[in-house]
């Protein structure tokens, strides 16, 4: 009986392997497991299932080099990245190691066989639209704190409006807005223009926002929220737009207008509530600020104010012991000045009466000289002087004659030394005066 090492059937293998088969080959597998190395070098686990159950699974690898290629060829066709559950169409090298054993070596990855037709189509309107601006058209506008007039865009029949409506009256408590709705189809090839209508009905009456809601459902019936003329309308509404239109794992063109996408209806509502309790919670949290800061500031002023006392206590007590020394010094000032005043006008009354003194003897000096030229005077003139000289006084009619005008038969009396006489005018001769 033959024998074969382990090595040696490794070997065989191998070889049975190359020559077998083609170089490379095209595999359709589901990615159950994805790893993507920091060298990046990708690491796939690939299988195939009926139903639930794997009934083939390999090892995939993809080198760095090839991996960056293919990945960002992905990104760019599907707009995002792979990742596990995504069935594809890859081709492969089989290869056979004696130790790690058998692995595929992927070469290549078809993207339209994932994207399908229909994915195609629609991953080619994001591009357009992504070019034009329009993913990020909507989401320039800011959403109001507290909005107070939203409009709804829904089927009435939708089950998703009934949810969005009860999850507002039983979690909205004191929370309210008024809410303007606009009916709309859903799905179909008329839901298109009906909403884009809708919106328009809507933007009329001047909205804090639209909400555009209707629940999950089959991806086909989505379809109408891929389309190009109700995703532009969306994207250039002058207010944001809030869409819940599927499940998590229905994501539409739409949503990718919009400036917030939510996963239900209930999570729009849910959202609505979220905004006005944070604005609850920023009024409580500004009123604590404040009086945070009204106390922090009242303690402050306290602090200062108290310094400011300390400082004004020890500025006056400062100020009044220098005013004290100044009053002091000035004190002395003043009483070295009043001595010196004093001695001063002791110093002139002295002066004073030594003129006083000296003035009343000149006084006297003069009042004496004055009363022995008055004696003299009147020794002078004495009357009996000038008798005794030989001179005589005549008195006319009893009366010293000066200016006496004498008429002819007025009385004379004449005084000499040793007689008097009495004579009585006989005539009056005018006599002439010096100037004339």
């Amino acid at each position: 009986m033959q024998q074969l090492s382990l090595s040696e059937l490794s070997t065989l293998i191998k070889s049975t392997l190359e020559e077998q088969l083609p170089p490379h080959i095209w595999v359709k597998a589901e990615i159950a497991e994805l790893k993507r190395a920091r060298v990046g070098h990708a690491y796939f686990d690939l299988v195939e299932k009926e139903g639930q159950k794997i009934v083939a699974k390999l090892r995939a690898n993809c080198w760095s080099y090839t991996f960056s290629q293919i990945e960002n060829e992905f990104i760019a066709h599907t707009g995002g990245p792979l990742k596990p559950g995504m069935e594809i169409l890859c081709l492969v090298t089989v290869q056979y190691h004696e130790v790690f054993g058998l692995s595929l070596v992927i070469k290549g990855i078809d993207v339209n066989f994932t994207l399908g037709n229909r994915a195609k189509r629609r991953q080619a309107l994001i591009q357009k639209l992504e070019q034009e601006g329009l993913l990020l058209l909507n989401k320039r506008w800011r959403l109001p704190l507290v909005p107070q007039r939203v409009a709804i865009i829904s089927s009435a029949q939708a089950a998703g409006y009934g949810d969005f409506k009860t999850h507002l009256s039983e979690q909205g408590g004191h929370y309210r807005m008024e809410l303007l709705f606009f009916e709309a189809l859903m799905q179909g090839e008329q839901a298109p223009g009906s909403i884009v209508q809708a919106v328009q009905q809507a933007l009329s009456e001047q909205p804090d926002l639209i909400v555009l809601i209707r629940g999950g459902g089959a991806q086909t019936d989505l379809d109408c929220f891929d389309d190009e003329g109700l995703v532009r309308a969306l994207a250039q509404a002058p207010v944001p737009i809030i869409t819940g239109i599927g499940h998590e794992r229905d994501e539409t063109i739409a949503d990718l207008v919009a400036h917030t996408r939510l996963k239900t209806p209930t999570a729009v509502a849910a959202f609505l509530l979220e905004g006005f309790k944070q604005f609850d919670e920023r009024l409580e949290q500004a009123k604590v600020a404040i009086y945070r800061s009204s106390q922090l500031r009242v303690e402050r002023e306290k602090v200062r104010g108290e310094r400011l006392q300390a400082r004004l206590q020890e500025a006056t007590r400062k100020r009044l012991h220098a005013e004290g020394l100044g009053l002091e010094k000035r004190s002395m000032q003043l009483g070295r000045l009043a001595e010196r005043r004093l001695l001063q006008e002791g110093n002139r009354l002295e002066q004073l009466q030594q003129g006083l003194v000296r003035a009343k003897d000149h006084w006297l000096r003069q009042q004496e000289l004055r009363l022995e030229n008055w004696e003299k005077d009147l020794v002078r003139l004495d009357p009996l002087r000038l008798l005794e000289r030989g001179y005589t006084r005549t008195d006319l009619n009893g009366q010293p004659w000066v200016d006496q005008q004498p008429f002819p038969g007025d009385q004379l009396q004449v005084y000499a030394r040793k007689f008097a006489a009495k004579a009585v005018i006989t005539s009056v001769t005018q006599l002439k005066k010096d100037n004339e």
